[in-house]
């Protein structure tokens, strides 16, 4: 092809074209020896009946013909994580093909072939197009196998990926390479250092930036409440889940908390981490679950993730979910079955970023856990106007729904701009914190329950001052008294050693000799 500026699809459909097959794919006639021949996909042998008389019959199939056939389909093997997969390539632009889809491709293939005229040292025959469908149908099971297919074309060409010091954007008409200082369009025509996912490539023509500020960085204010430094922290967040680059010692997992203190019984949500995720959704390959379904110890928990997936979005998670398989997945590596395929390794360093989205507070107890999670707090901003009865809040405000038709192709150019700044901040300041809005008090909330933090917080306990355990937990017995024995003594202590501890203080308990009887009390240590 001429070498000028393409586009994506261009270069797909090209190949498309160039794989359509008019007629058989080879005519020519290969002598394998002892009367046999290979021609396409098939073998056809010249016999001698009783009389005398030579004749033509198909054998088989041809098998270095059906190689030649998926090769010229684009299939090869590429080589990831130290071993090779299965894929379709078209150019540059891979996709990873499954023995399903290599079967349909063949199976169009044999829908339009025509008759298969042959003529071998003066033998004429004429094998009909449903001779030969038949025969590759007979035979379809000793070529379309992973060992038979393993002798197709090995590419080592490496997948182009992120460093530690650039990510890459695949839109419709170039690649956007972003630095910390810089950003470079490189176009389709020019040698690409490595391969592309097909999936990776955005369905946007990227131009020029313009000045106008754009919808969603309005959202990202309001969710943000405005303040500055949990814009920036927000915005460092997208841009490391767009960051395609795992550490060697593990990444971290972004958390989307509702900022509001609520009922835990009852979740509000409508603060907007749908419309985060599925802004990160619009340019990196994302694998979507359901956290209410999701246990984290099933064999195919994660039979969705493939090698092109960039980000895990678990949305919407119960409250006892375990946070710690996924710090072990981000310094693990992702360990995959699907049903009816073999099971796969996805190293650490190649691994998705983790996005979880939630209407509870998970746990976050203790120094691993602490520096795998990165939080974002979303303001009521948009919540508060369900609460009053508007239905949709975000049209209400913005006049539009987002990542819908309701953008023209420049307010999509402004979105993907600003996705890129996100990107370039990240890269050149890191992940940016900010400071806890209610998570800690929420969390705790949802361990102690309501009503004993409301008591608890009505004590104003002073440090190093000693408390009658047993008085204080037959007070508070008596305030909420709701025929639950299991509420004892035990899980009152325990209770308030939490609650301590969440604001970072700590109960010693220890038992007095008093009038011959030991009675239990408590103190607090300033830690």
């Amino acid at each position: 092809m001429e070498k000028k500026d393409l586009l994506a699809s261009e270069i797909l459909n090209a190949f498309n074209e160039e794989s359509k097959i008019d007629g058989h794919f080879c005519t020519e006639k290969f002598d394998l020896g002892n009367s046999k021949f290979g021609i396409d996909i098939f073998t056809v042998i010249k016999k001698k009946r009783k009389n005398g008389d030579e004749y033509l019959f198909l054998a088989g199939l041809y098998k270095k013909g059906v190689i030649n056939l998926l090769e010229h389909f684009g299939i090869c093997h590429i080589k990831e994580n130290q071993s090779f997969i299965l894929v379709r390539k078209e150019f540059n632009i891979i996709s990873e093909i499954s023995l399903k889809e290599i079967k349909d491709l063949v199976n169009d293939y044999l829908t339009k072939l025509p008759e298969l005229n042959i003529e071998i040292d003066g033998v004429e025959c004429t094998f009909t197009p449903e001779a030969q469908t038949e025969m590759f149908y007979r035979q379809t099971n000793t070529v379309l196998n992973d060992k038979f297919l393993d002798y197709l074309r090995k590419d080592e060409t490496p997948i182009k990926k992120d460093s530690t010091d650039k990510a890459c954007m695949f839109f419709e008409n170039c690649i956007v390479e972003i630095y910390a200082k810089e950003v470079v369009r490189i176009p389709y025509s020019k040698n690409v250092d490595g391969l592309i996912w097909k999936k990776d490539i955005i369905n946007h023509q990227i131009k020029d930036r313009d000045s106008s500020p754009c919808h969603f960085s309005k959202f990202i204010k309001n969710i943000s409440n405005k303040d500055n430094q949990r814009i920036l922290s927000a915005r460092s967040g997208l841009g490391y889940l767009m960051h395609s680059f795992q550490r060697s010692s593990g990444g971290q997992m972004v958390l989307l908390y509702d900022e509001s203190i609520t009922d835990v019984n009852i979740p509000q949500g409508g603060t907007g981490k749908g419309v985060l995720a599925n802004a990160i959704a619009m340019v990196k390959n994302t694998v979507k679950m359901d956290g209410k379904k999701f246990k984290g110890n099933g064999r195919f928990d994660f039979q969705d993730v493939n090698r092109a997936t960039k980000v895990l979005w678990i949305d919407d998670v119960s409250k006892d979910m375990d946070i710690d398989r996924f710090n072990s997945l981000a310094t693990d590596g992702f360990n995959l079955e699907q049903k009816f395929k073999d099971s796969f390794l996805i190293l650490a360093q190649d691994s998705p970023k983790i996005l979880i989205c939630s209407n509870v507070i998970l746990d976050y107890v203790g120094s691993t856990r602490k520096r795998r999670q990165f939080i974002i707090e979303l303001s009521d901003h948009y919540s508060r106007k369900i609460s009053t009865g508007v239905e949709e809040p975000i049209v209400e405000e913005h006049g539009c729904r987002f990542f819908t038709d309701d953008w023209d192709d420049d307010e999509y150019n402004r979105f993907y701009w600003y996705l890129i700044d996100c990107l370039k901040l990240y890269l050149e300041e890191g992940l940016i914190p900010a400071p806890s809005i209610n998570m800690v008090e929420n969390r705790l909330r949802q361990i102690i329950g309501e009503e004993f933090l409301s008591w608890a917080k009505s004590k104003e306990f002073k440090p190093n001052e000693e408390y009658n355990t047993k008085e204080l937990f037959e007070e508070y017995k008596q305030l909420y008294e709701d025929g639950n024995n299991k509420f004892t003594q035990r899980t009152f202590s325990n209770y308030l050693r939490k609650h301590m501890n969440h604001k970072d203080l700590s109960i010693e308990f220890f038992t007095k000799s008093i009038s011959g009887q030991k009675i239990s009390f408590f103190r607090i240590i300033n830690n």
